[in-house]
This record gives structure tokens, sequence and C-alpha cells, in this order.
């Protein structure tokens, strides 16, 4: 008899009901070539004047030579800067008066198409206009203008009194700099308009799963300590630097609240059958797969994957979203849980059991009381829990589970 494994799906922050911007760049609605589509008019991206457009391009054969995101789905998008000033920028409105705390994060690849030697300035993410309102930005920037074999991933923000930071800007640490070319990375930010701080930074190789989480200190939004300057109302990629100069995105979100990131996944239950960490990201065809496996009592899981993330240190409310459908089994013979580790008590605590639907089903649980709980002093590590298990106990190999989204958000 054909067994059917457990599937974690990666689709992530996707599925977030805060998501202001979240997109894989698929079809539809994006339109990709291998050659590349503009991206002007594309699900609300514009293109400021006198800038190069940013283009939609299929993985397979793309004429930027990219090779396909470990964690990718079919298409990306990427912008160069051309000669004469002629930057690439993609811009994309954002409603930043929803809420205070913001998370953005996307996958990164960048890289130099012309004639060495390049400029250093590379390129960046950065929300407008930047001229007027409480902004932050990455700067993107050549180690070696000479051979353009690897980069910078910096910060560009402001002291407490307002002042930018010089450039080519401020590195969070070691994990940010000298980043290869033509090699995927994912970037994550997340700060705060009431204090006016980026509080929490993330880098991940898409290749190694590898995560570095930093806490910066007195990294500003403009207008530093006590800014009064408005909210941004769009955020923006750019290529610039050089003609030549080219970065790439995938997997980009913008979200209200703090989005965690996920930094360690591990099967405690059952039988890794591939994926990692880095399958957990965003949403894409990349899963964790893990078959179901008796267990010493009816009590346990067959099938269970606990994911660590990183948050913030001290929060008001915690948001857990799994969206899952059962096969093979009547929904009343499987249970689903979802489980927290409370860092007072030192054990898991379950905060959802329900009978999984055979039709995909998002369900969500709030913690509001007493949240900080969950949170461990001092790292602000959240450790979750996905588990099914067999209610009756019996040994019945046809049955699964997919869990297509798994994402925390805190407030």
């Amino acid at each position: 008899m054909k067994r059917i494994p457990f599937v974690l799906g990666a689709l992530a922050a996707m599925a977030s009901a805060n998501a202001i911007l979240a997109t894989s760049f698929e079809d539809p609605p994006y339109m990709g070539t291998a050659a590349g589509v503009d991206l002007t008019g594309q699900d609300g991206w514009e293109t400021p004047a006198g800038s190069n457009f940013w283009l939609c391009y299929d993985y397979a054969g793309n004429a930027a030579g990219y090779p396909t995101a470990p964690a990718g789905g079919a298409q990306f998008i990427a912008g160069e800067a051309l000669a004469g000033n002629i930057f690439g920028r993609a811009q994309h409105p954002v409603d930043f008066s929803m809420g205070d705390i913001w998370s953005a994060s996307f996958y990164i690849a960048a890289k130099y198409r012309g004639t060495l030697p390049t400029a250093p300035n590379l390129g960046s993410f950065s929300q407008q206009p930047s001229a007027t309102s409480q902004f932050w930005q990455t700067l993107y920037n050549f180690v070696d203008v000479a051979t353009a074999t690897n980069w910078n991933c910096w910060y560009l923000c402001f002291d407490a009194g307002g002042v930018q930071f010089a450039q080519p800007g401020v590195s969070p640490g070691a994990a940010w700099d000298g980043l290869a070319v033509d090699h995927w990375y994912r970037c994550h930010t997340t700060w705060n308009y009431a204090t006016h701080l980026v509080e929490m930074v993330a880098i991940s190789d898409l290749s190694t799963g590898v995560t570095t989480v930093a806490r910066p200190v007195g990294y500003y939004l403009a207008g530093g300590a006590a800014s009064t300057l408005p909210r941004p109302t769009a955020i923006r990629n750019f290529s610039g630097g050089a003609a030549g100069n080219n970065t790439a995105i995938d997997c980009q979100i913008v979200t209200n609240g703090a989005y965690l990131v996920a930094s360690d996944a591990a099967v405690s239950r059952g039988v890794h059958q591939s994926g990692d960490v880095v399958s957990t990201y965003e949403k894409d065809t990349n899963v964790i797969m893990v078959q179901q496996r008796p267990q010493f009592a009816p009590t346990f899981n067959n099938a269970e994957v606990t994911m660590n993330y990183t948050g913030r240190l001290t929060v008001n409310s915690i948001n857990v979203k799994v969206c899952a459908s059962c096969s093979g089994l009547p929904s009343d013979r499987l249970e689903l849980t979802i489980a927290m580790f409370n860092y007072v008590t030192n054990r898991f605590e379950v905060v959802l059991t329900t009978a999984p639907s055979t039709a995909e089903t998002m369900y969500s649980v709030d913690i509001t009381t007493d949240p900080n709980r969950f949170v461990e002093a001092n790292t602000g590590n959240v450790r979750v829990r996905f588990g099914v298990r067999d209610v009756r106990g019996a040994l019945i190999p046809n049955w699964g589970i997919k869990i297509n989204s798994a994402n925390v958000t805190e407030l």
C-alpha cells in the first residue's frame, strides 16, 4: 500500500492577512519570458520618470544569466543600470499607515554585466519618497570594482540626530559582507515607526540554508529619534552605479507586523523525505516532506515538524497561521495540533487542536493573553510545532496531510 507523505509547504507570509505586498512574480498575474517583459503596469508596479524599467524573466534560459533560486518558482524580476546615469527603478505603492511595525523580505542576487571596471554602488531597497519621508534603505556595493565578484548588503540608515550614515553604509555583521555574485540570498528587515528604529535584520544563504540574525543599535529612520517626517507611500527596488550593474529579486514581501525569520526546522516525528528550512520562507513549490510513522502511544503525533523562529524581544500579540488539508483518511481519523514552546513552564503548550479538512483550510491562532511566555528572553526565539496524528492509534499507512503555509507574525 502506498504511503502518502506529510507535506509542510512554503507559503509563509504569502498567506498572511496582514500582507500588503506579497509576490513571487509568477504567472498569473505576472508575464515573463526568457528575454524579459517590462514590469511596468504589472500588478501595480511603476517605473519612475527617467528610469530604466525592470523586467520579469522566466528562470529557464533567462537573458540576464541568473541561476534559479533554490526556493524560487518559475519567474523573477531584475533591473539594470544603463549608460548616461539611467538607473533601473521598480516602485510599488504600500499603505504604511496600517500599523507601526513592518517587515520586508525578498530573495536577492546581483552581478555586473558590462566591461570592467564598474562603479561601487550596485543597487538598493528603499521606501519612497526618500527625500521627504521617514525611510531607511539598504545599499548594495561591490567589494572590488575591478573584479565585481563579491558585493556587500549594507544599511544606509540615520543616527539619533537624523544624520544619514556615510556611504557605502554600515554592515550589520560579517554575514552581510562579501556576498557572491550569481548567488541567491534572502534579505529581511523589521522596523518600527513608533520608535523610529530598524529593530531586526537577517540574511539567509538560500543554497546552504544558513540564516544570521542581528539586532542593530542606532539604525534610525530618516529624521532620527524624534522624527516628525510623514510615512512613505511606496517601496522601490533600484539598480545603479554604472551601466551593467544588475540586481534580481524574487519572493518579495512587505507586511504589517514583525514577520518572523525561520532559522531552523527539524523533523521531530516521522521520517524526513526532502526539503529544508529554505522551503518554509515564501510561497513556492518547495516543501518539507515527512512520512508518517507509528508512535509508542496514540497521544504522539505520527508526523511532526518543529520550527524555530527569531523575532522581537517583547510582543503584544502573536499570530500563527497554518493552511492545511488531509487526504487518505476521513478527517475524523486525524488530529492536527499547533503547539508553542512556553519558556516559563519549559514545555510545549498546545494552542490549537482540530480535525483537518479534506479541503484546504486556513487555521489561525491569535495569542493575545501573555504572549511573551512564548518568547525567549534576550533572544526573541519562538518555537512552533506542527503535528498530525491518527486519533485511533492504528497503523493505517495510507494517509497524509498537506500544510501549504506556516508563518508567525508578531505585533
